[in-house]
């Protein structure tokens, strides 16, 4: 990128769930759920899968296994059924959950805790510069074109539905919505096949370099948040705040 990009953050947390029977992979390898391969979730689930590995193996004969999922949505129901141990979630999800609040309205799950903040994950809302009119988030409403929301029951296309609705941007009104992973997301935009994606990570993003690896960055843009905006979406659930992407990252 050429310039630097305002976008918004919210935490995300390592949680593990502490009551009933554990996932059993077998009776002392921990189950870690994370995310789709294109992201960030995985990949660091297997690195604190290795360091878990490394530390416990040799003593306590414990070791652990990441494993991909659809994301933080998917991950609470796999806490809640016993089928992992540890998650990675974004804050946001796991707040509804523990509060019974919109996916989770009258249904809270409490059966887990947090571990630890991991990093802060960026909301990269991107869009071929072709149909980015004034370069923040308002250029999805009306958009009348394809865009990648995120992988269906994912934490991305939940955070994408929170945000979007905030702002009044309408999924199946203002987009016709493709609900793909992290790299087809970023395949289909480099084929032409959608106009954009929401792809939300802590940077740097594989799907956000390769999108602009190969379009360069005159055919692609990250879209801005202004302040009004932000504070909408913090109206809606304050689990979000500033995040500013540098020049030449």
């Amino acid at each position: 990128m050429t310039k630097k990009v305002v976008a918004l953050f919210l935490a995300v947390t390592l949680v593990f769930a502490f009551a009933g029977e554990k996932a059993k992979a077998s009776d002392k390898n921990l189950i870690i759920a994370t995310a789709t391969t294109g992201g960030t979730y995985y990949p660091v689930g297997v690195a604190i899968g290795t360091l878990i590995s490394i530390k416990l193996a040799k003593k306590y004969k414990i070791t652990a296994t990441a494993i991909n999922s659809a994301g933080s949505g998917e991950n609470i129901q796999m806490l809640k059924n016993k089928e992992a141990d540890l998650a990675i979630l974004q804050a946001l999800f796991g707040a509804m959950a523990y509060n019974g609040k919109q996916l989770y309205e009258g249904n809270p799950i409490k059966d887990f805790r947090a571990i630890t903040m991991l990093w802060e994950n960026v909301e990269h809302f991107v869009l071929l510069k072709k149909y980015a009119k004034t370069g923040n988030i308002m250029d999805l409403k009306g958009l009348g074109e394809k865009f990648s929301i995120g992988k269906r029951g994912s934490g991305t296309e939940g955070s994408g539905k929170v945000i979007l609705g905030a702002l009044g941007i309408e999924i199946g009104k203002d987009f016709t919505p493709e609900y793909l992973p992290y790299s087809q997301s970023a395949q289909a935009m480099i084929d032409g096949r959608i106009a954009g994606a929401n792809l939300p990570a802590g940077p740097p993003v594989a799907a956000v370099s390769q999108l602009f690896a190969q379009l360069g960055a005159d055919d692609v843009v990250i879209l801005e948040f202004t302040d009004e905006q932000l504070e909408k979406v913090r109206n809606a659930y304050p689990v979000w705040n500033r995040y500013v992407i540098p020049p030449g990252t």
